[in-house]
């Protein structure tokens, strides 16, 4: 109370401030700008202590005050000397104005933030949401403006420059960088608002596939392009989106009171993926998330390939569109179940069993079957039963092949027995077709006609059921083809004997002679040939002979050319001079006369027709007869009518028709 009162005598201005500054100490706060008790603040070793004594200030220059103090500092005593000197109007006065620069530097920082905006990551935050409305409208419209997802510091730093924060960007930075990356996301500035929307995609996506996907089946129901909040407040529903759809649907909103949302508002990439035309949204890439790429597996780093995202999506349509076909195919499966049931398809597609072994189980025609070729028969019949069991019932001597003997026994005796007596009786199938059933080789065979050849050759089975065995599926006829393959083959080379298949005789090893035996195929199929054409030329000079009239003479070879062309005027302008110029040289007569057969001495016969000597032979030397006629025909044509075309205008082609009737020379 003497202190307070002393305060109020000798201070009275500083009296109200002394005891506010009493009380706050007397409260016991403790702040950055607290000041001292009052009690400690004279003994206190951070409270600076008057340098010197006023008395020696002023009975001293400064240089001897100063001099004299250094010779002080050496006592012990000096320091406590000079705290006593310190009074309580000193003390009082260096407290208030410590409080009162504390209050100025409070009331400048209140101006400062009303100036010139927010300080701090707080008051970052306030701005964002008083400017946009939202953190998110903020980080889509004013700092995330690539739409990239995250922020680097130099876009950061332009972003806050372009919004007018005028705060410590670097110290705003540091505060939302949590985990030191040196990228922003939004996870880091609003990570509750982040996670529902990332939770709400994710759904989307786990159920339709693709945001697009979701956007056509689930958001945009209306097909109006956007999305109303009953819609959207729907899709959350169907996908589970455990946020509040309210909430939701305000943070997608680009402006605050709109009453719908666009595609670009809650996927971009979605809204670019569809003006691409990639329904799939192949192109877009996944986000990495927080992950660098050397964090990421294999597989993960693989789905950011584009090519491989592509087959990706590619085979897994392809796998929809199987599954959806063989849904289908087993919806309508109405296949064989049993072996009985697959011979009955079988003889329903393709006539009969014989016809069905050709065609659908043994088309490369070895006379067997392997597993593999079995089972895509099979699958080519929707055979839907177990085809292995089906193997094995047809596989009876466990080889691993089928043959025709086990699929049509019946069959394949009934045609083993009709191939033995052809063979037995013919050589083999080639000659027996050409034989005894048609001699070109290419002609077809009606039913009637093949069961009475059959009968004739001996065959006592069921001749009707062996052409039905041969005939082909919606045919009337059958050919060498259908009987024979093999022997259709070798007949197109013209291998009568068929070693060019293969064929041999069945005999004991004692009747083949020792050449036969050591033969080759090759050396086999060479000597077929050379007998076959050794044949041939007997066969063409035989023929030539027989054909040859043996006109050695000129007589004769007149007679021959009025044989051949009715008389000698045509023989000579159709088979000697051919030119038309009215004469032959030798060379054309040589060649003329060995065309036309004559096989006597040419240059004989050309001397006697060549009666002058001239080296060339006229019609008046060959047929002088009807020579001389001609020219007496023609020269009255000339004496009547001028000239031969004048004659053959008025005197002879009355008619116009450009010929002349049987009866005109009596005209």
């Amino acid at each position: 109370s003497s202190f307070v009162e002393l305060c109020c005598r000798r201070r009275p201005c500083v009296f109200s401030a002394t005891v506010v500054g009493m009380a706050g100490l007397q409260k016991g706060a403790r702040t950055s700008h607290e000041l001292p008790p009052l009690d400690k603040v004279a003994a206190s070793a951070t409270w600076p202590a008057p340098i010197h004594h006023v008395g020696l200030a002023r009975s001293a220059s400064a240089a001897g005050a100063v001099s004299r103090r250094k010779a002080l500092k050496s006592d012990a005593g000096f320091d406590d000397f000079l705290s006593r000197q310190v009074t309580c109007t000193q003390f009082v006065q260096k407290w208030v104005t410590m409080k009162r620069m504390r209050e100025i530097e409070e009331q400048r920082q209140k101006i400062t933030a009303r100036k010139f905006g927010a300080q701090g990551l707080d008051g970052f935050k306030a701005m964002l949401v008083h400017r946009f409305g939202s953190i998110v409208r903020a980080w889509r419209f004013g700092l995330d403006l690539d739409g990239s997802g995250k922020l680097s510091f130099m876009e950061f730093s332009s972003a806050c420059r372009a919004i007018g924060f005028s705060g410590s960007v670097m110290k705003v930075w540091k505060e939302m960088d949590s985990d030191g990356s040196g990228y922003v996301s939004l996870n880091e500035l609003a990570p509750e608002a982040h996670s529902a929307m990332s939770e709400f995609r994710e759904k989307v996506i786990a159920k339709y596939g693709n945001m697009l996907a979701g956007w056509k089946q689930s958001m945009d129901r209306s097909g109006q392009q956007r999305c109303t909040l009953r819609d959207f407040e729907k899709c959350c529903a169907d996908v589970g989106c455990k946020s509040n759809p309210r909430k939701l649907f305000d943070l997608f909103c680009p402006e605050k009171g709109k009453q719908w949302l666009q595609m670009e508002d809650i996927d971009p990439a979605m809204a670019a993926a569809l003006w691409r035309g990639d329904e799939s949204m192949i192109t877009v890439l996944p986000s990495l998330g927080a992950k660098a790429k050397s964090e990421l597996s294999f597989f993960e780093r693989q789905e950011c390939a584009l090519d491989t995202r592509a087959q990706c999506v590619v085979a897994r349509e392809h796998r929809v569109r199987i599954e959806k076909m063989a849904s289908a195919i087993k919806a309508k499966d109405v296949g064989p179940r049993t072996l009985e049931e697959f011979r009955t398809a079988l003889m329903h597609r393709y006539g009969n069993l014989v016809q069905a072994w050709r065609i659908a189980l043994d088309p490369d025609d070895n006379g067997r079957v392997s597993f593999q070729e079995f089972t895509a028969a099979c699958r080519g019949m929707h055979y839907s039963g177990n085809i292995k069991k089906l193997w094995s019932e047809l596989d009876k001597d466990g080889s691993g092949l089928i043959t025709m003997a086990e699929f049509a026994p019946a069959a394949q005796a009934a045609m083993s027995g009709f191939r033995a007596l052809l063979v037995d009786k013919f050589g083999n199938p080639l000659k027996a077709w050409l034989q005894a059933f048609r001699d070109d080789g290419h002609a077809k065979v009606r039913e009637d006609e093949f069961v009475k050849k059959v009968t004739d050759l001996g065959w006592e089975g069921n001749a009707s059921q062996l052409f039905s065995w041969y005939l082909p599926v919606g045919a009337k006829h059958v050919t060498l083809a259908d009987i024979d393959a093999k022997a259709a083959e070798a007949l197109s080379r013209g291998d009568l004997e068929m070693v060019s298949v293969g064929f041999r005789v069945t005999k004991p090893s004692v009747d083949v002679p020792f050449e036969q035996r050591q033969m080759t195929f090759s050396q086999g199929w060479r000597s077929a040939q050379i007998i076959d054409h050794r044949g041939k030329m007997q066969t063409l000079e035989e023929s030539n002979r027989m054909a040859d009239k043996g006109a050695k003479t000129c007589a004769q070879f007149k007679l021959l050319l009025q044989g051949k062309y009715g008389n000698l005027v045509n023989a000579w302008r159709k088979g000697l001079d051919i030119s038309g110029d009215g004469k032959l040289s030798f060379a054309e007569f040589n060649a003329a006369a060995r065309a036309l057969g004559f096989s006597g001495s040419v240059r004989k016969l050309w001397s006697e027709l060549d009666s002058d000597q001239s080296g060339v032979v006229t019609l008046g030397e060959f047929a002088p007869d009807a020579h001389r006629s001609i020219e007496d025909f023609l020269g009255l044509l000339r004496e009547r009518h001028g000239n031969t075309l004048k004659g053959w205008v008025e005197g002879l082609d009355k008619d116009k028709n450009g010929m002349l009737s049987k009866g005109w020379t009596r005209t």
